[in-house]
């Protein structure tokens, strides 16, 4: 079981964030510690409202990853190449990140839905999935470069960003001996 929805209102003690809904439906207040069970909730709760339609699963999530055209993310000057990659497929203006068990990187086993006005869903398995995009990258490797989003993880991708004039410089940081490149 994981949680699916995070960060809502607790009808129970009024608290502005404290709930969790799992995948299963049930909910937990992580303020109050209330619970409540699959069977007493009427329907699937998504993004903090009460959906009639049923999440897609997961199986399909991962049928449109692994099959779909991937294309460029314009508004963020991301290559289709390197949405490929990362697993970033963008239909209208809901994007889907496909995530990866860092010991098999064949095949997606969770996804984290952003819907246009920031609203977030999860599907699959997240005890399996690794950080985004550490699939891609052996271990034991000499820099790491830290980033907050998926989106982040993109741009920062160095194969193939889109060509624009402006320029971003990197500076190589020294932090006990580890070397760490952020982006910036």
């Amino acid at each position: 079981m994981a949680f699916t929805n995070t960060h809502q209102p607790c009808p129970d003690c009024n608290s502005s964030d404290g709930l969790a809904y799992n995948d299963d439906g049930s909910s937990k207040c992580f303020v109050c510690d209330a619970y409540t069970p699959a069977d007493k909730v009427d329907n699937v709760r998504e993004l903090g409202t009460i959906s009639d339609k049923p999440k897609p699963s997961f199986t399909q999530t991962e049928h449109r990853l692994i099959t779909a055209e991937y294309r460029t993310i314009t508004d963020r000057l991301i290559t289709g190449t390197t949405a490929k990659k990362y697993a970033a497929l963008k239909q209208g203006d809901v994007t889907t990140f496909g995530y990866y068990d860092p010991s098999d990187p064949t095949k997606p086993v969770a996804a984290k839905v952003r819907n246009p006005d920031k609203r977030f869903s999860i599907v699959g398995d997240w005890k399996k999935a690794g950080l985004y995009g550490q699939h891609l990258f052996s271990e034991g490797g000499k820099y790491v470069t830290l980033v907050e989003g998926e989106y982040d993880a993109l741009a920062a991708h160095p194969d193939d960003r889109i060509k624009v004039s402006s320029s971003v410089r990197s500076q190589r940081c020294d932090f006990g001996g580890k070397g760490l490149s952020p982006f910036l």
